[in-house]
């Protein structure tokens, strides 16, 4: 038996095995050619409910959810896997009634570079005890984790003896480890608390009392929100002491809202390499009606990391992916072509649904990105996928309410990242851990690894097996013996958030012969045309609007305020605005004689996203239509959609615009 595995073991009695079948399928796609320059490499993504019963306690939450995390990431690489990404809240749950429940559940984690490996750590503290798991996990099954945690750190942190920050910034594990590496804070099961925190018990994440009637879910001074995101137990961080930036980052020394804990808390997406040594670290920026967490102040080049096949990644969690960093900023600033994200993804129709947003980026910017976004589609959350935008290859993803935990693992093309020489770390002597990569004070990308990077003999490739695993034949959950535990039972349930589509300019297009065309504009600052076909039906009651909008829409009910470009083609129920997109209250997907052929926008952003949907919630394969983009004067863009072949059930046909600028 491998060292690693012994240390599973010896830390909870985890014995890699799989459980349920594994199922290949062949999936039909496209032929792409592979270059000189191209490298192929395995992803996976898990879309996942997590276990989050604090009956007792945060560390049992976090135990139980990094022990589902390790047999899947067992079976991905079973079928090849070389990365895994796991969703956002996955390991910790999206509950927390009192702040000794929300600090209950995080853990802390050493800064890449440091070369930590925290599976050969002799400390036991609570606080590393599902990190270090997860970095045995790795390191034993030869694969890279990205999995998404609440980290503490320190508001203001301590010196320990050998001159090290404790907290966040753990001392290296390499012939040390005798020491606690974690701050105070990790969570005990429920009874386990000494007297000081059982005072906390009944507070808020302020510090504040609550009615301990409930569940002690009352939150006093707190706004209702409608928004299914809007979680119970937490609540904006409004009080608390203002301390210096802690991660001296693009902040420029912003004051941060410190716990009462002592501690910032980030929503943290963190990836072990093969040998289980933290690489990258990234602060989630764009909270989401995230209350308890500080966002992020990190220079989005913290968020790259390039792996020993030679790609480079980035990372992002949910909601940046509509706003300028780190993702999009490290595709056009810095080349990177693959990017990684952990979603809690609700849905919002008819432009925002999950695998409609994640397909449009990877589109519009022409780059791959992987998925993992949390099921839970009675809050509208669920959606995750591989999506080869590089090469317009098919999009390999899950939108079933019904599919409960859910893995994916698909090839992918990428572009090898050149090496680059290695400058020295944190000190002159310190070099950048084999395998991994470091990143320059000018931003550039060091490539450190001795390993070669893999080469495809292949003059050609199509995508012949996509593998989805899952518990049973039919895809239902078998409650004895399978990762999944028992109490996280599949519910059909679902809901859908809907954009305020009143604001927008709208036209309902004519039934008529021949083909047609029309234009619309909203604020003399966008304008839209369309070339379609509607023949007269009278068995077809449909509708369909054109619709223009450039101006600022309201997400998180009203919390969030982006600058928005859109032009697009929508389903209505009837004529009236107020009925797009209402596809729910539809018994079935209405098919419909209307026939979209593209439709176009001149826009003020080069920040583009296309997309077509279908009533029955599909994505239309990007081999169907085309999407253009380029500068047609000083200041427009001019974006157009083809579509080559007809979509009887088209739901929307849209190109959807962000204008980072122009937020308020």
């Amino acid at each position: 038996m491998h060292a690693n595995t012994l240390s599973l073991v010896a830390i909870w009695g985890i014995v890699l095995t799989t459980r349920g079948h594994v199922h290949s399928q062949p999936v039909e796609t496209s032929v792409y050619t592979i270059r000189e320059e191209d490298v192929v490499y395995r992803a996976a993504v898990l879309e996942y409910r997590a276990y989050d019963d604090m009956a007792e306690g945060g560390l049992a939450v976090l135990r139980e959810n990094a022990r589902v995390f390790v047999e899947y990431a067992e079976a991905a690489r079973q079928q090849g896997a070389d990365i895994i990404v796991f969703p956002e809240y996955g390991l910790t749950g999206s509950t927390s009634r009192s702040l000794a429940d929300f600090m209950s559940k995080t853990q802390a984690l050493p800064d890449p570079g440091t070369g930590t490996v925290l599976c050969n750590s002799t400390d036991t503290s609570e606080s590393i005890e599902a990190v270090r798991v997860l970095s045995c996990a790795a390191a034993e099954l030869g694969m890279y984790l990205v999995v998404n945690l609440a980290e503490q750190v320190p508001c203001e942190p301590q010196m320990n003896p050998r001159g090290h920050l404790q907290g966040s910034a753990l001392e290296s594990t390499r012939g040390i480890g005798e020491e606690p590496l974690g701050g105070g804070g990790g969570g005990g099961r429920g009874g386990e608390r000494d007297s000081e925190e059982g005072d906390e018990e009944h507070k808020d994440l302020r510090g504040e009392e609550t009615d301990p009637g409930e569940g002690g879910r009352k939150e006093p001074n707190q706004k209702v929100n409608r928004d299914p995101k809007h979680r119970e137990g937490k609540r904006d961080l409004g009080e608390g002491d203002e301390t210096r930036d802690p991660e001296g980052g693009d902040g420029g020394g912003a004051p941060r809202e410190c716990l009462d804990s002592g501690f910032y808390v980030f929503n943290t997406e963190v990836v072990f390499d093969r040998a289980g040594v933290v690489v990258a670290k990234y602060h989630k920026k764009s909270l989401y009606l995230e209350p308890g967490f500080t966002p992020g102040s990190q220079d989005d080049k913290e968020a790259i990391f390039t792996t020993d096949f030679g790609v480079t990644f980035s990372l992002q969690v949910c909601f940046d992916i509509l706003y300028g960093g780190p993702g999009t900023s490290n595709v056009v600033e810095r080349g990177v072509t693959d990017v990684i994200m952990s979603s809690y993804w609700v849905d919002e129709l008819p432009f925002l649904a999950a695998p409609q947003m994640w397909q449009s980026w990877s589109e519009g910017l022409a780059v791959n990105l992987m998925v993992a976004n949390f099921h839970n589609p009675e809050e509208g959350a669920l959606g995750s996928g591989i999506f080869r935008g590089l090469t317009s290859q098919e999009s390999l993803y899950t939108y079933d309410p019904n599919s409960g935990t859910k893995l994916l693992v698909g090839e992918v093309v990428s572009r090898r990242t050149t090496p680059l020489p290695a400058p020295t770390g944190h000190g002159d002597d310190a070099a950048t851990p084999e395998g991994t990569t470091g990143v320059g004070s000018d931003g550039t990308l060091i490539q450190s690894s001795s390993q070669a990077v893999p080469v495809r003999e292949e003059v050609t490739m199509g995508i012949h097996q996509e593998a989805s695993w899952i518990p049973t034949d039919n895809g239902d959950v078998e409650k004895k013996g399978h990762p999944e535990a028992e109490g996280r039972e599949i519910r059909t349930d679902r809901v859908f958030l809907h954009e305020d589509l009143e604001r927008y300019s709208n036209f309902a297009l004519e039934r008529g012969d021949g083909v047609m065309e029309r234009s619309l504009c909203h604020n003399d600052s966008l304008c839209c045309s369309v070339t379609y076909s509607f023949p007269a039906d009278p068995t077809d009651e449909s509708s369909f609007l054109l619709l223009a909008y450039s101006g600022v829409a309201e997400k998180g009910d009203g919390a969030y305020l982006l600058f928005t470009q859109v032009c697009a083609i929508v389903y209505c129920l009837n004529e009236n605005v107020t009925s797009c997109a209402r596809i729910e209250e539809n018994e079935a997907p209405q098919k419909t004689s209307f026939r979209a052929h593209n439709i176009t926008g001149d826009f003020d952003t080069s920040y583009i996203y296309p997309s077509v949907f279908t009533q029955e919630l599909k994505l239309v394969d990007t081999s169907l239509w085309d999407f253009e983009s380029s500068v047609s004067s000083e200041k427009m863009v001019k974006s157009t959609l083809v579509l080559h072949e007809d979509v009887d059930y088209l739901l929307s046909l849209r190109l959807f615009g962000r204008w980072f600028d122009r937020d308020p």
